[in-house]
């Protein structure tokens, strides 16, 4: 029977594999500097038929009507007097941009119809809180029980207590 071909000779001899680490510098080839190309020409105006589209500018009433809608609604029920005068001033401010649009072509229009109705939500959240804060207050300064305890400052603690828990 004949015997195997003995394997090729190895390469990397006793240390491992070749190293691939570049010459000192003193043997490298000094590189040519890289070529002057020159100022390059500009782009220029388009070919003839085709023209940049037109711009359609925004309607930056329409945002502020929106923006100010959405946050009177936040804050028509956490700080009722603010809501309400951000909920006028979005209201307007959409109403305007609402005619601008009309002029324009209808840039903006969506937005301005979406600051109106928020605003108007807004206006009836502050409405809402202010109508419920005042109807609490009524309730309140109606009570003979609450009366008495404004007189005394313990009476009054114990009372708000009271309320909290749902007894009284």
């Amino acid at each position: 029977m004949a015997s195997a071909p003995p394997p090729p000779p190895d390469d990397r001899g006793p240390t491992g594999p070749p190293s691939w680490s570049q010459p000192p510098a003193s043997q490298q080839p000094a590189s040519p500097p890289p070529p002057d190309y020159g100022q390059q020409p500009g782009y220029g105006a388009p070919p003839p038929g085709y023209a940049a589209p037109p711009q359609q500018g925004g309607n930056g009433m329409a945002i502020a009507a929106l923006v100010l809608g959405i946050l009177s609604i936040v804050f028509g029920i956490l700080f009722f007097p603010l809501g309400f005068l951000l909920a006028i001033v979005g209201l307007v401010l959409g109403i305007l941009a609402l005619n601008r649009s009309r002029r324009s072509g209808g840039a903006g229009r969506g937005l301005a119809i979406g600051g109106i109705v928020t605003s108007v939500l807004g206006l009836l959240a502050a409405i809402a809180a202010a109508t419920f804060l005042a109807n609490v207050a009524s309730n309140l300064l109606n009570n003979p029980e609450f009366q008495d305890a404004l007189e005394d400052p313990e009476e009054l603690e114990q009372f708000l207590e009271e309320e909290a828990e749902g007894g009284g």
